[in-house]
């Protein structure tokens, strides 16, 4: 009888293919190798001459990663689109070629990807990835999603729940990587979120849930904000798929999730693994091995290190040596505690490096600097610091890349621990405060902020209030050409609610209520934040706290409390009662003999009798401030009041129709708005543009500057600049009569006025309807 062929089930990249293919795809497509990018490659277009037939994505996928046979067509294909010919050396039947060696960070996950494809097609849109620490969640997670979406957004929970910032703060982040701008209120940024995930094929990881959660897997009563986030996420009409990581399980019963319990890896991964990176052993030592540590896949990377440096490769030795030091259902926490033992004997200065490093939150700023790590060796010599690193990187208990450091989450959960209760954690939190307020003497941009709110968070770690308290309300000088604190900082730059969180946990501590010095200066700056983002009831009654808090308050300070205050009420349109707070403070500079201070008066008052109609009063105020010469005492003067003197002047002689004068000083705010990276300042002078246009009838130009300043206000979340902007928006279109987005603006402005409980204001807007 004739012996049966065998049937070739598809064919399989040789290990010489495979080579070849990648080299080719990584040429390509330096930046990000996704499937989908690697399937639109191979369309026939203009872009790609090579293309011969659309190969999908799904496809692609199995012939670079060799999970079963696909017909030659195929591979010759994708092997055309790149610009190389197949040979027959470079493919194989499925049943003559073994299954290649996988990356050993994935090694053993074919089984487990399979299943989160299985669930996906199944309608999934939410899935919780859970194990134990270590298992490899996250690896799974983000592996997964590369390969699948061609655009990965990540929502990263903090380490601890106390460092865990607002869903508010990590919607305005997410939103602009996507190229959206956030909402004023968070359920505008995720109808914002929303829209973009209909349109969008994108994968989102929510990794490390945990410390979000309560005892009944819910999440916790400060970050019920979080369930409106997945519920825009489990949505049937949004393209994303999100994979979420969690050690616990998620128990949110208005939410439609799956869970996938991830398992160890199975011993034959570890094998596979273990042949790879040179490693030698019985069966029987690395089965007990894999058995003591239930196939964790970080601790079958931790162990790789000490045992290739401290056994030369060899596991047997390591086993025998090491068999009774760990239980035998130890998990990765146990694995973590005897690898901080194992490397305090060999290597105590990169044991307290390592303990050292947990101070730093991995958060805000995810990875630091090699200086960052120099900074806490100041009891070792400068030479020997590469090699103390060096050491916790064989050992993997570092993580690293572009000289860039950061701990992986369980190890900096042990680092913290051990270093609460050594005898270092107070000055180790000292030194890390002062590197970071070493690395920018003046606040340029959002990195120099985030990293003084760094040094916050270190001082405020060992409760020494009174550094704490220094930071945020001390001044800082900006290039010489101003000076802020923190939070005037944080509002120009548009990341509010970073500093307010800092304030938020600042005044509830015990110990600064006894703080009566710094009271002023923290209540005014958490009053602007209230006045700015359109809470003005709130930011009176933090006004005047501040006023009755010190009685030694420092002068300047106070005018700029009674500024505000001043503003308040202009902000609600109570006129009269803003000119008489107005030539309060005049008064008040002139006693006090602050010069620089008595040009702001003026312009303030200018602007105000503009409004009234009291002309000549206006004028004379406006050109008392125009003729004023700063010089040196220009810096005496805040970043506010250098870009709103000239909006201000811009506004006044636009009402008196110096239009010359108005203009000129509407550049001059463009230009320090835009040097200064001050939003506000900048859209407002667009907004002041937008009026010329609109006069002069150029109403396409006008129309995009009111457009273009209302989404620059949108953006920092400026409330009563916001209102007004739609106000004047509404006045254009009834002019040009467009009655319907007329009354559009006009509501929008009511809704905003509402909000800040400005009746006047509302009162204004429909006087404009009428």
């Amino acid at each position: 009888m004739a012996t049966r062929k065998k049937r070739d089930r598809g064919r399989l990249l040789t290990d010489e293919g495979y080579k070849k293919i990648w080299t080719a795809i990584r040429a390509t497509f330096p930046d990000r190798q996704t499937y989908a990018a690697i399937a639109r490659w191979t369309e026939p277009d203009q872009d790609n001459s090579n293309a011969v037939t659309y190969i999908t994505a799904e496809t692609v996928s199995v012939i670079l990663n060799r999970r079963r046979g696909v017909d030659q067509k195929s591979i010759e294909h994708l092997f055309c689109a790149l610009g190389l010919t197949l040979v027959a050396n470079d493919h194989a039947s499925f049943g003559e070629t073994t299954q290649p060696l996988l990356d050993a960070s994935f090694v053993g996950r074919e089984r487990d990807f399979a299943e989160l494809d299985t669930r996906i097609q199944q309608g999934e849109k939410i899935i919780v990835i859970k194990a134990a620490g270590g298992v490899g969640k996250t690896t799974l997670a983000k592996r997964y999603l590369k390969q699948k979406f061609g655009w990965v957004v990540e929502f990263p929970i903090a380490k601890e729940t106390k460092d865990i910032g607002s869903v508010e703060a990590l919607l305005e982040d997410k939103l602009r990587q996507l190229g959206e701008e956030p909402g004023r209120e968070l359920m505008v940024s995720l109808d914002r979120l929303k829209r973009k995930l209909q349109s969008e094929h994108i994968g989102i990881l929510i990794d490390n849930l945990e410390p979000a959660l309560n005892a009944r897997g819910q999440f916790i009563d400060e970050h019920r904000s979080y369930v409106e986030l997945l519920r825009v996420l489990a949505d049937s009409s949004v393209q994303c798929v999100t994979l979420i990581t969690s050690r616990e399980r998620l128990r949110e019963p208005s939410i439609s999730f799956d869970h996938y319990h991830l398992d160890g890896l199975a011993l034959d991964a570890w094998e596979q693994f273990c042949k790879s990176r040179n490693l030698n052993a019985t069966t029987t030592s690395l089965a007990s091995l894999h058995h003591a540590y239930a196939g964790n896949a970080k601790a079958m990377e931790l162990l790789r290190s000490s045992i290739l440096e401290d056994y030369s490769g060899d596991i047997d030795a390591y086993w025998s040596d090491n068999q009774h030091d760990l239980l035998i259902e130890a998990d990765l926490e146990s694995l973590v505690v005897a690898q901080f033992d194992r490397l305090k004997n060999l290597d105590f200065h990169a044991y307290r490096l390592l303990v050292r490093m947990g101070c730093y939150r991995y958060q805000d700023v995810p990875v630091v600097p090699f200086s960052a790590l120099r900074i806490l060796l100041w009891d070792v010599p400068l030479k020997q610091h590469k090699r103390i690193l060096k050491s916790l990187k064989d050992r993997s208990l570092v993580n690293s890349e572009d000289n860039l450091f950061w701990l992986h989450p369980v190890i900096r959960l042990e680092s913290i621990s051990r270093l609460k209760n050594s005898e270092d954690w107070k000055a180790t939190n000292i030194k890390a405060a002062e590197f970071w307020q070493s690395t920018c003497k003046s606040i340029r941009n959002t990195h120099d902020a985030i990293k003084i709110l760094e040094s916050f968070y270190h001082s405020y770690a060992i409760e020494d209030i009174d550094k704490s308290c220094m930071i945020l309300a001390n001044k800082r000088d900006y290039e010489g050409i101003g000076w802020e604190n923190l939070g005037s900082a944080c509002y120009r730059l548009g990341i509010f609610s970073n500093f307010k969180s800092a304030v938020d946990i600042l005044i509830n501590h015990p110990e600064f209520r006894e703080k009566y010095e710094y009271h002023a200066s923290i209540y005014n700056a958490l009053g602007n934040m209230c006045w700015y983002t359109g809470y003005i009831n709130e930011a009176l009654d933090h006004y005047e706290f501040a006023l009755n808090s010190d009685q030694e308050m420092d002068q300047r300070l106070e005018l700029a409390i009674r500024l505000n205050i001043a503003f308040c009420n202009l902000q609600s349109w109570n006129l009269e009662s803003t000119i008489e707070q107005f030539k309060i403070y005049e008064k008040l500079v002139i006693d006090y003999d602050v010069k620089s201070f008595l040009g702001v008066a003026w312009f303030c008052l200018a602007l105000v009798n503009g409004y009234l109609n009291h002309l000549e009063e206006s004028k004379y105020f406006a050109d008392k401030s125009a003729q004023i010469s700063y010089g040196s005492e220009q810096l005496d003067l805040s970043h506010w009041a250098q870009g709103h003197r000239c909006i201000f002047l811009g506004e006044t002689y636009y009402m008196l129709g110096d239009l010359n004068k108005s203009h000129e000083f509407y550049r001059k705010a463009f230009e320090y708005g835009d040097r200064t990276n001050y939003i506000q300042v900048k859209a407002k002078s667009i907004l002041g543009m937008a009026r010329f246009h609109f006069r002069s009838q150029r109403l396409d130009a006008a129309l995009s500057n009111y457009m273009e300043a209302i989404e620059d206000l949108n953006k920092i979340g400026a409330i009563c600049d916001l209102a007004d902007a739609n106000y004047e928006l509404g006045i254009f279109y009834k002019s040009t009569g467009k009655e319907s987005e007329a009354t559009r603006a006009f509501q929008e402005s009511i809704r905003l006025f509402e909000f800040m409980k400005t009746p006047l204001q509302i009162d204004k807007v429909r006087n404009a309807m009428a």
